[in-house]
């Protein structure tokens, strides 16, 4: 799955450090709006806390139903 289509999907991401994160995709963010360049996805964790990752800081991705 493409990372602009994971917005608004509940997921479990793993990092590459191996730390792993529940929550809602809020946001993608396309490449040419992004410094340095290149797309992400905001993530919705506990309590409202927002954690930009971008593809190469993401090992695996699960959506949640």
């Amino acid at each position: 799955m493409k990372l602009y289509q994971l917005e608004g999907k509940k997921v479990r991401l793993v990092c590459d450090n191996g730390k792993t994160y529940f929550g809602e995709v809020t946001d993608y963010i396309y490449p040419e709006d992004n410094e340095p360049e290149g797309e992400s996805i905001v993530v919705r964790i506990l309590e409202g806390i927002l954690i930009e990752f971008r593809p190469e800081e993401i090992k695996e991705i699960d959506v949640m139903n």
